[in-house]
């Protein structure tokens, strides 16, 4: 199975030259089974057999239970939601290049808070309370970086550099630091940790024992392990792939050898290691740190698997193959309880090609039950969602609603809404047009 997705990026002079990158994935291989017993637990990844327990210690799971189907987007009359919170958009204002504004807008009256012209790179912290953004300034430092409340107010504001050497790309690591990334004249990546409201820095380890490193950035095999999706898929930061959990004790990174690993960042301990299919994709950590799940390519379907912090339990959490034959997952967000995740899923056969939307479904983490909702949006074929440059679906700061993308013809896509969605009931409403939700921060800071 062969699979190609593309994302444009919008091209910006900063340091760097962004641009559209068009990202090779997985061919089908096919391993056995293979539990070693040593310090580290060490499981191969399978195409057609549930993985096993990595320890002896581990009950054996029950059968992963079939998948519903919960057509609560059957309705389509129009709905007015409880809505509450503050929806950052990103917008493209001018049709003949890649140059877009961003704006704060309140849920609650619809009312535009705050825009921000100069905007580059745009990023809500995990906790929803703060809003940061890279923008160039030409009176002062040429980069800056400033952080907001959800009224609008700044909170930070300073020249975006750490030992003078200015800063380009970020994500948030936890509600307290930014992530960095910086890449010299010979390719090597570096990792600084930045504390936006203190300006506190420093080095963020990334000399793990084997992990995997491109020759050359350009040629890295490795593009869809890519964590910060707003940031790397660009080819100025490959080899980026330690993903830490939000309290940096842990880390998870791709070896040489074909391995994922899972390490104590304490001890240097290798807790866990699994042999995915090409590393598998899309790695994420739960908010509350406890589980990392990742998604592996699987003769014709992507399958979840579920990974404790401790590296005891390793779970598969989904059954896709057996069911549906053919499926695939495009994106997928936890919830802030970290108890589901919501994601697109896709199912038709040749579905790329015709420019068919995904599914919205839900996965239950504790009990690995997979709900679909009769929900589309995301068209696979359509390019502008993935142009912004945030993902989605976007669960609300409570849990209670997801906020999607749906595009008016699947086939040949020319405007979209941004809905507001009630998983329980299906409820929709609409509240915008042909602009791309970044991410949505609670009322009060």
């Amino acid at each position: 199975m062969l699979r190609i997705k593309c994302f444009a990026i919008s091209t910006i002079s900063i340091t760097v030259l962004l641009f559209s990158s068009c990202l090779y994935v997985r061919t089908e291989t096919s391993t056995n089974i293979a539990a070693t017993e040593s310090k580290a637990a060490t499981i191969t990844v399978s195409a057609s057999t549930p993985i096993p327990s990595p320890t002896e210690t581990e009950p054996a799971l029950p059968p992963l239970p079939l998948i519903k189907t919960d057509c609560v987007g059957d309705s389509n009359d129009p709905q007015k939601l409880d809505l509450s919170g503050v929806v950052v958009f990103n917008q493209k204002r001018n049709e003949q290049n890649l140059d877009f504004h961003f704006y704060l807008l309140g849920l609650k009256n619809k009312n535009i808070i705050r825009t921000m012209e100069e905007g580059i790179l745009t990023e809500i912290s995990p906790d929803r309370k703060y809003l940061a953004y890279s923008y160039r300034s030409y009176d002062k430092d040429y980069y800056h970086l400033r952080v907001l409340d959800s009224h609008g107010e700044t909170i930070s504001d300073f020249p975006f550099s750490i030992d003078g050497i200015a800063q380009s790309f970020f994500n948030w690591q936890n509600a307290e630091q930014l992530r960095m990334l910086q890449q010299d004249q010979d390719w090597r990546v570096f990792v600084q940790l930045l504390n936006p409201f203190t300006q506190e820095h420093s080095v963020l380890r990334t000399d793990w024992d084997g992990v995997y490193a491109p020759e050359n950035p350009f040629y890295d095999k490795l593009p869809q392990w890519k964590f910060d999706q707003s940031v790397t898929e660009i080819f100025f930061v490959y080899g980026s792939n330690i993903l830490y959990d939000p309290t940096l004790t842990r880390a998870v990174y791709p070896k040489d050898d074909g391995n994922v690993a899972l390490v104590d960042v304490k001890t240097g301990t290798e807790l866990a290691s699994a042999q995915f299919i090409d590393w598998g994709y899309l790695p994420s950590w739960s908010p509350n740190g406890e589980h990392l799940m990742i998604v592996n390519s699987e003769e014709s379907a992507d399958e979840f698997y579920l990974i404790s912090r401790d590296g005891n339990k390793f779970q598969k959490a989904t059954n896709f193959s057996e069911e549906f034959g053919s499926a695939s997952v495009s994106e997928y967000a936890w919830s802030p309880d970290s108890k589901q995740i919501a994601f697109w899923l896709h199912t038709e056969t040749g579905a790329q090609e015709a420019g068919a939307q995904s599914e919205l479904a839900i996965l239950d983490v504790a009990t690995r039950q997979v709900t679909r909702l009769c929900i589309h949006g995301l068209s696979v074929s359509a390019s502008e969602p993935w142009m912004m440059g945030h993902p989605e679906p976007i669960w609300s700061p409570d849990g209670r609603y997801i906020m999607i993308t749906q595009w008016d013809d699947p086939a040949a896509p020319r405007k979209y809404s941004v809905l507001v969605v009630d998983p329980l009931t299906g409820a929709m409403e609409k509240i915008s047009e042909n602009t791309a939700p970044i991410g949505w921060m609670s009322s009060t800071p």
